[in-house]
């Protein structure tokens, strides 16, 4: 295989994955009320790694190299942008939607800066996953609402 396909067979594969950031962030904009974003260090790296695409892309030597570039580029933005939430259809946990009818049940922790919102549910294989979003106390109480009204009996103690 030479250099052309490997870059050919690459960009595909990115531009795959850019059709699947490009859905989510559709998802994120249209189920998302209550937004968290969340600047941790893993998105952190990946802007970083953003900013180092993106200077590649002026010392790229061929057109494969430069689209390849750009695309990747593109993809990280994508990703490191990305913001969860919660909002009347669900959860919204790195672009994927998570239903509240999906969800077995929650629990969640408020202390003086974040409300920690925990919750299983079960995933196509039928096993059980356990995740947790954190909102900022000033909208503990639109999440209080939204939980009430969607999801008012899942309320139990869960193991952290």
């Amino acid at each position: 295989m030479n250099s052309n396909t490997f870059n050919i067979i690459l960009i595909a594969a990115l531009i795959t994955l850019d059709i699947f950031l490009i859905k989510s962030f559709i998802n994120q904009l249209t189920y998302v009320k209550i937004t968290v974003s969340k600047f941790d260090k893993m998105r952190i790296v990946f802007l970083i790694s953003g900013i180092l695409c993106f200077i590649s892309i002026f010392l790229s030597s061929d057109i494969y190299e430069y689209a390849r570039s750009i695309i990747l580029t593109f993809s990280i933005f994508m990703f490191a942008f990305t913001f969860d939430g919660i909002g009347p259809k669900g959860i919204i946990i790195t672009g994927r939607l998570i239903r509240f009818e999906d969800i077995s049940g929650y629990d969640y922790t408020l202390d003086n800066k974040y409300l920690a919102l925990y919750f299983e549910y079960l995933d196509d294989r039928s096993s059980t996953i356990k995740e947790s979003i954190k909102f900022p106390k000033k909208d503990s109480n639109q999440v209080f609402d939204i939980l009430n009204e969607r999801m008012a009996k899942k309320h139990r103690r869960l193991k952290k």
